[in-house]
């Protein structure tokens, strides 16, 4: 006697249940990281502004070796000009030591012969109004020969505006350091 067996179909695909097992466990895992993420994506903003604005300080002073004259870092008016009073960024009220709206570098103004400033842009950087950053009320000069600062120590901090509620909110400041020989550096802290 010959005995033959015969396959039963085999279903494809998942069951109902099985789907809902898998999603769930990846909404338990996505609300698990979202406050890590966010803490993360705040942190990188403050670390790409801290380091747009070191590379600034350091074209600065670069700049006034190269070309043999004061070069000025200072808070843009939204007019590609140099502004020393507060104004609104991004229908945000801004302190006068707040450069979070932008800045620029420009040559120092020099009166030439018909009596007219000769003023130059060299580079401008677009602001974040999510950020604080608080630092010299007016412009920062850098001097030739060796690129020094007028006026001596300078002092930037970057932070996430309104941060202080957050946990962990020293986590979100940065601090830029220039010695008064003009070379700026970064550290991970509050100033």
């Amino acid at each position: 006697m010959q005995v033959t067996f015969s396959k039963a179909p085999h279903p494809h695909g998942f069951t109902l249940i099985e789907l809902m097992v898998v999603l769930s466990l990846l909404a338990m895992i996505a609300a698990a990281t979202a406050p890590a993420l966010g803490h993360w994506f705040a942190r990188h903003r403050v670390d790409l502004q801290a380091h747009a604005l070191l590379s600034t300080f350091a074209y600065a002073r670069s700049e006034a070796i190269r070309r043999g004259m004061r070069i000025a870092v200072c808070r843009d008016d939204g007019h590609g000009r140099c502004s020393a009073r507060a104004r609104n960024c991004a229908k945000t009220r801004v302190a006068a030591n707040d450069w979070a709206c932008g800045y620029l570098v420009q040559t120092e103004p020099l009166a030439n012969a018909s009596g007219a400033n000769g003023r130059q842009l060299l580079r401008t950087q677009s602001g974040d109004h999510g950020l604080v950053i608080t630092g010299a009320a007016r412009r920062v000069l850098f001097t030739p020969p060796a690129g020094q600062i007028i006026g001596g120590f300078r002092r930037f901090e970057i932070g996430i505006r309104g941060a202080d509620a957050r946990p962990r909110a020293d986590e979100l400041r940065r601090c830029i350091l220039i010695a008064a020989g003009g070379r700026a550096r970064l550290v991970k802290a509050a100033c």
